[in-house]
């Protein structure tokens, strides 16, 4: 796995800067934490089953908490193993303002569950695993809210045309561009 994702044993020698390599390692310790937890066998060696856990954890019960300190890891920039809002809101940085604009809001109303301004690892499961968890459902109600100028639940061609940076950002269109769908 490691020859194939980074494409050497040693990466010492790659000619990479120091901050490219710090950087690949963080990442790289984290991948070793998760295939740990993706080892139930403990053989060092990843089966079928356990290597989809590790691939896709959001599908495995006992892969939760290492997503969970992944994604608190990567954003946690105080150290203190909470997320403020703007800690969460780097997650949405590549998004349109408009989009982080909503983002920032839907923190306060929905994601920090008990007020306090952070998110605990409790308020973090429940934004990476929501409860009636449906990805496709989730993203066409989500692109559907923060573009509906009107409010009247639906979308209309001047609504698309207007919020088409956030359908460019959508996972939904990764998806369509995985597939064969073109006319997206």
């Amino acid at each position: 796995y490691q020859r194939s994702t980074w494409g050497a044993d040693n990466l010492d020698n790659s000619g990479l800067s120091q901050e490219e390599m710090k950087q690949i390692n963080e990442t790289m310790l984290a991948d070793r934490k998760r295939f740990k937890v993706a080892d139930l066998a403990g053989d060092y060696t990843l089966n079928y089953d356990e290597f989809r856990s590790f691939i896709l954890p959001e599908a495995y019960p006992h892969m939760h908490q290492v997503m969970i300190e992944e994604t608190i890891a990567e954003l946690d920039t105080s150290g203190d193993g909470l997320l403020s809002v703007s800690e969460y809101l780097k997650s949405v940085g590549h998004l349109p303002q408009e989009t982080q604009d909503h983002e920032y809001e839907f923190f306060y109303s929905h994601r920090d569950s008990n007020g306090d301004g952070f998110l605990d690892r409790q308020e973090v499961k429940a934004w990476l695993l929501p409860r009636d968890f449906r990805p496709h459902r989730l993203e066409a109600d989500y692109l559907i809210q923060i573009s509906d100028e009107d409010h009247d639940g639906g979308l209309t061609l001047g609504e698309l045309e207007a919020a088409r940076d956030v359908f460019l950002g959508s996972a939904a269109l990764d998806y369509g561009r995985k597939s064969i769908h073109t006319e997206l």
